[in-house]
């Protein structure tokens, strides 16, 4: 199940990185605020990978 979690947050955060790539890319005139949006979520994102990585790694060695 840590498995299958620790995949789906490395999914996670690599949408949320598209979504980042996206926004700066893209002209708009909300320009700064879908950026300041989006870089919340990927670095909510990264920091889900690093916290079920611990996790994993946590109950591997046990």
């Amino acid at each position: 199940m840590k498995i299958i979690q620790f995949l789906l947050s490395v999914l996670a955060a690599v949408c949320a990185s598209g979504m980042l790539y996206k926004s700066i890319v893209v002209y708009s005139p909300l320009r700064s605020v879908s950026i300041a949006i989006t870089s919340l979520l990927t670095v909510g994102s990264v920091l889900l990978v690093v916290l079920t990585f611990i996790e994993l790694k946590r109950s591997i060695s046990l």
